[in-house]
């Protein structure tokens, strides 16, 4: 709920802590329009200094690359370096709440990704007027693995990070293409009781034909909603976006 005040010039950094000026708005999350302007606030407060010391900014107590704060912000554990367990450091996985399946994925799991990996390329389809797109879902593999493990962390600190709604294991034996954070819904608004507004997307439950060939998933993502068509097509799936609009 904080705002950076860039119009307040303040000292930044006095006796080993980093200070911002900022304001606090509390959004009222249900009254978000596109394009989202005139928002409305439950509360304001201006001329709030907050400050942090350097040490508790840089502070990587598990050694894994995230300080303790980024982990706070990803439900990860500040002080196991790989919090699911699965052999990636949680600065590289891409799904760090839920750990690696070499099992194979279901259809569902597929579906799943391939709308994640489509929602997210959805602004790039749309301002090409191209509502069909196809999609090669990565699947988890020991030779994928090892590659993973490769991965320089500094280099995957720069993952954009989408958070979903939805069930822990949604997403088994498929690596998204940015990282993800899974919770429940119970979770998700225990996360912003504490932490504000945050821009969750969640997925319906695809609905299959009667030969489980092709599927259509509905996406919520607050303001932005769609419905999906994914059916396979030459080795990879074809994805038509049946319907996209904004509230």
């Amino acid at each position: 709920p904080y705002q950076i005040d860039k119009k307040r010039r303040i000292t930044p950094f006095i006796h080993g802590s980093w200070l911002i000026p900022v304001r606090y708005r509390l959004l009222d999350d249900c009254k978000i329009y596109f394009p989202p302007v005139c928002l409305n606030f439950f509360e304001r407060k201006e001329a709030i200094i907050i400050g942090f010391p350097e040490q508790q900014l840089t502070q990587d107590s598990d050694g894994d690359g995230l300080t303790d704060l980024v982990e706070d912000r990803l439900v990860t554990d500040p002080l196991r370096a790989d919090t699911d367990a699965d052999g990636l450091i949680d600065a590289v996985d891409r799904n760090p709440l839920f750990p690696l399946s070499f099992k194979p994925p279901s259809k569902n799991n597929i579906i799943y990704g391939i709308a994640l990996q489509s929602w997210l390329k959805s602004n790039e389809i749309l301002r090409e007027n191209d509502r069909y797109v196809p999609i090669h879902p990565v699947i988890q593999t020991p030779d994928w693995f090892m590659k993973q493990k490769k991965l320089l962390r500094e280099s995957a600190l720069s993952y954009q990070t989408t958070f979903i709604t939805g069930m822990p294991g949604m997403f088994r034996g498929i690596e998204p293409t940015r990282r993800i954070i899974v919770l429940t819904p119970f979770e998700s608004a225990m996360y912003q009781a504490k932490f504000g507004t945050t821009l969750f997307i969640s997925f319906e439950e695809p609905i299959w034909d009667h030969q489980r060939r092709r599927a259509l998933i509905k996406i919520n993502g607050k303001w932005i909603w769609g419905t999906l068509e994914i059916v396979p097509e030459k080795g990879s799936w074809k994805v038509t976006f049946v319907s996209f609009y904004i509230t």
